[in-house]
């Protein structure tokens, strides 16, 4: 089984991307062998912050956030066998433990990938407890992601271990919750450093995965794909998880569509050449490579070793 962990669909009216609805993903997952997907749902209030996706008080969608949520719900409800639902909650709303009790009904696999930093909020924060509690009381799997750390209004400092270590704080503190780090961590460094600096901002994240029985990494950043190029050092990240955290606990993902469907997109690369990248990596055997493309992520949703779903 082959498993995308982190894919988006966007509303009806929205066009930033010349290919981003549902039957599209569906239709390149298909053309490139791939069974199922982390679906994850955002709305505009989930991404406006000081620091997100688009500047506060400005939307992103043209479609309401109820018009969002609806085509998200419906995409969903279309294409079950296909996707892992997860659900991006808004800490600071006053109903969100509702909202997520609802996405249980609709049959939700997982949180995430939260945003700390895109909602100006502290991973540590009063405001991400309950979801936190909440994910340990029933069972579910939360996907973390540290992209734009640097701009976070409420933490100051600049160096990325002192962000790690909040995450770090709550992996250990909920250890009955199944985390995942996306885009391996500190993601921004490889678009301007060498090996050595990448390694360097991110060691201590993939240290804490190999210590923690709790903790998975997904090898997934856009800028490993480049005009249906991929990036030398995306080989030398996957063989450094390989001796160091073991494919047990490492997955990969496109974040399509930012890197997938069409070269009209902004990293102009083919959803195929991103899966291939994977699907014929060299460097494992096949047991690994099994678990590279979707033992891994299966094992994470579920909490059952060997699961496929």
């Amino acid at each position: 089984m082959i498993v995308d962990c982190e894919v988006h669909v966007f509303p009806r009216n929205f066009d930033g991307y010349t290919r981003c609805h549902v039957e599209d993903l569906v239709a390149d997952m298909d053309r490139c062998g791939v069974d199922r997907g982390f679906l994850t749902f955002y709305s505009d209030s989930t991404l406006t912050s000081a620091c997100g996706e688009i500047e506060p008080g400005s939307r992103r969608y043209s479609d309401s956030d109820e018009e969002t949520w609806d085509y998200f719900r419906e995409s969903w409800l279309a294409h079950q066998d296909r996707f892992f639902f997860f659900r991006v909650p808004d800490p600071r709303e006053p109903n969100c433990i509702e909202q997520l009790e609802a996405c249980c009904e609709l049959g939700l696999h997982g949180i995430g990938e939260t945003q700390p930093a895109s909602q100006n909020i502290l991973p540590n924060g009063p405001e991400f407890m309950p979801v936190y509690r909440f994910a340990a009381d029933r069972g579910l799997p939360v996907v973390l992601t540290m992209e734009r750390w640097e701009w976070t209004h409420c933490y100051r400092a600049k160096d990325f271990d002192d962000y790690f270590s909040m995450f770090e704080s709550v992996i250990r503190e909920f250890s009955d919750v199944r985390f995942m780090i996306s885009h391996a961590g500190d993601c921004g460094t490889i678009l301007e450093k060498d090996w050595a600096s990448y390694l360097a901002s991110n060691r201590r994240c993939f240290e804490l995965a190999a210590e923690l029985e709790n903790l998975w990494i997904c090898s997934c950043m856009p800028w490993w794909f480049d005009k249906n190029k991929v990036h030398p050092l995306l080989e030398q990240q996957l063989k450094f998880l390989k001796e160091h955290v073991g494919f047990s606990r490492v997955t990969w993902a496109s974040d399509w569509p930012y890197s997938g469907g069409s070269t009209d997109f902004c990293f102009k690369s083919d959803y195929a050449t991103v899966v291939d990248a994977y699907r014929n990596l060299g460097i494992c055997g096949r047991e690994e490579l099994d678990s590279l493309l979707g033992g891994a992520a299966c094992e994470f949703v579920t909490g059952r070793k060997g699961a496929r779903v």
